[in-house]
């Protein structure tokens, strides 16, 4: 993928797609931001997590994927970090991660609990089933 083209998910769940994914958004916000996130410090990192999470993604599903509209929206945050230096309030931080945390919780136990009611739902009645 070229960084000076719009970001496009890769679909799949292996721990390879995760990585192509994640090395091309940091690609493309390096691009539109003219900043490299790989040379900022864990500070930087988590205070860019943190407003991106107060902006946007709190009221989003937990899972959300990485999209063009996130490249952008980072760069944006970024261009506005830049040059200052901003403070990292390490509680407010902590807070959003148990806030999200519990968010993808919820949805996992969601959704066993959904597959379980439907794998009931589809089995044949007891003294019912047929045999072959």
């Amino acid at each position: 993928m070229s960084e000076d083209t719009p970001f496009v998910l890769r679909g799949g769940d292996s721990h390879d797609v995760a990585l192509y994914n994640r090395i091309n958004a940091i690609n493309r916000i390096k691009y539109l931001s003219k900043v490299d996130l790989r040379e900022k410090s864990s500070t930087f990192l988590k205070l860019l997590d943190l407003e991106m999470w107060t902006r946007w993604y709190k009221n989003k599903a937990p899972d959300d994927k990485i999209s063009e509209e996130f490249c952008q929206r980072a760069a944006e945050v970024i261009l506005a970090m830049e040059g200052n230096d901003p403070l990292l309030d390490e509680q407010e931080f902590n807070n959003a991660v148990s806030e999200h945390t519990a968010m993808l919780l919820t949805k996992e136990k969601n959704n066993v609990n959904e597959h379980a009611e439907s794998s009931e739902q589809d089995a044949e009645p007891p003294g019912q089933q047929v045999e072959g």
